[in-house]
């Protein structure tokens, strides 16, 4: 309201507005004369407040003394610091969101694990929700996520727990199978693992000791290191052969076959037992008359003793390859190239013992051999082929005297028939002169004239 003074002092006014905060270093004499227009407000250091007016969350009150007015009807809710975990479920959205500064928010889900760590050492595990830390407790967490199933503790983590894990103990050549509903998801190697425990979550001891194995299944599969299982697949056509510590142990017939490998070293080779073609390109090679000429052939085999093949060839095809080429440069060079030309088989019957013998040493049977091409060099060639134009032009020559001396012979019977046959030489003129007709156009016949008689002409 208004307010008159004597004016025998010298006075001044302060004003303070309601709606302003007070300054909390007032005046004491100030305060006092205030009196019940302002509540003195104490936060203890161990503590924080939340200012209400009129049941409204204003403010944060931190450690230290304020001052507000009266006139809202202030109120202050206190919350302890010494408290293991902030009362969350005691704040409105308001009161935390001004209380955010001092608080530490943690949630956790449903496929986590939490540990609360006070001063870096582990205190208790933290269910799942949402959970609230004062900053003045130096607290962090410590999260774990249980999808990954295998749980990597320390020692203080695995003892908070031990009521969440299961200790699986793996020795020896034996593996654990974990299983998600039924299905695998991981395989844990010797050693102790800890597990997370999940209704969903079981786990399967299997041995992997000795070589002979299952086939697993094809889920099973990618989980299992090649240092502990191998398996092959041998088609149709071929037979596998199964090696331990680089030994030959046995043959496989097609078909899906597996190994363990932790206390042995196992591998698997398939050998194809179909016929193979291999193509032999000739060098270079001089005959027996010093012509240079080269000479392809191709050969087929199939194995027939696979433990022969494995043991005394690293690569069949090579070997085969070197035999065949040395064999026909030996032949070629005895023989000359007439001989050659004429008879191929010729070279390939000479090597083929010897092959066929070199073969059957290698677990392989030797099918067939042959020579495909004979080639000779760009001037023999055209020699070659001046010779059989020669060759062939002699052969026609007298081809030509054989059928023109047949013709002659021929007419001379003919005429001799004609001769004492006159009526025969008649026909024959009647049918020189139907195809003599066939040829022209116009015919002038004349009949009569004779003995000085009249003529007749017809034009045709």
């Amino acid at each position: 309201g208004d307010h008159v003074l004597w004016g025998l002092s010298r006075f001044t006014a302060l004003r303070f507005s309601v709606d302003a905060a007070i300054d909390p270093n007032m005046a004491p004499a100030v305060l006092e004369l205030l009196g019940k227009d302002v509540v003195v407000i104490d936060v203890a250091d161990d503590e924080r407040a939340v200012l209400r007016e009129r049941g409204v969350a204003k403010r944060r009150l931190g450690p230290g003394r304020h001052l507000v007015w009266s006139h809202n009807a202030p109120t202050a809710e206190r919350y302890r610091l010494d408290v293991d975990e902030a009362p969350l479920e005691k704040l409105s959205a308001a009161a935390l969101a001004l209380l955010n500064e001092d608080l530490i928010i943690v949630d956790v889900s449903e496929n986590e694990r939490v540990i609360c760590l006070k001063d870096s050492v582990s205190t208790r595990v933290l269910a799942p929700g949402r959970h609230g830390f004062w900053r003045t407790r130096n607290v962090s967490v410590a999260r774990f996520d249980v999808s990954a199933i295998v749980a990597d503790l320390a020692p203080a983590q695995a003892a908070l727990f031990a009521d969440a894990t299961d200790d699986i103990d793996v020795v020896g050549s034996a593996r654990a199978i974990v299983f998600r509903r039924g299905k695998p998801i991981r395989v844990l190697s010797p050693g102790r693992h800890r597990v997370w425990k999940h209704p969903d979550i079981s786990v399967t001891m299997m041995s992997f000791s000795g070589v002979e194995a299952v086939p697993v299944d094809a889920e099973l599969r990618p989980l299992l290191a090649a240092t502990d299982y191998v398996e092959v697949t041998v088609p149709d056509g071929a037979m596998g052969v199964r090696f331990v510590d680089g030994a030959i142990d046995t043959t496989l017939p097609p078909g899906r076959h597996a190994a363990f490998c932790v206390e042995q070293q196992v591998s698997f080779v398939s050998i194809d037992l179909r016929e193979r073609v291999l193509s032999v390109q000739g060098q270079e090679i001089l005959s027996k008359d010093r012509v240079s000429l080269r000479l392809n052939a191709s050969l087929s085999y199939r194995v027939t003793d696979v433990q022969a093949l494995v043991q005394g060839a690293k690569n069949v095809d090579e070997i085969l390859y070197l035999a065949v080429q040395l064999g026909l440069r030996e032949q070629v060079a005895v023989h000359t190239l007439d001989e050659i030309l004429a008879e191929r088989a010729l070279l390939t019957s000479a090597i083929r013992p010897a092959l066929v013998e070199r073969a059957k040493a290698l677990g392989i049977e030797l099918v067939e051999l042959g020579v495909k091409d004979v080639i000779l060099p760009g001037e023999m060639k055209t020699l070659l082929n001046k010779v059989i134009e020669a060759h062939k032009s002699a052969e026609a020559n007298v081809i030509l005297r054989r059928e023109e001396t047949a013709a002659v012979r021929s007419m001379a019977q003919t005429a001799k028939i004609l001769e004492e046959n006159p009526v025969l030489m008649r026909l024959k003129e009647l049918e020189a002169y139907k195809e003599l007709a066939d040829k022209v156009g116009t015919v002038n016949v004349v009949v009569g004239g004779g003995d000085g008689g009249p003529k007749l002409e017809l034009k045709i």
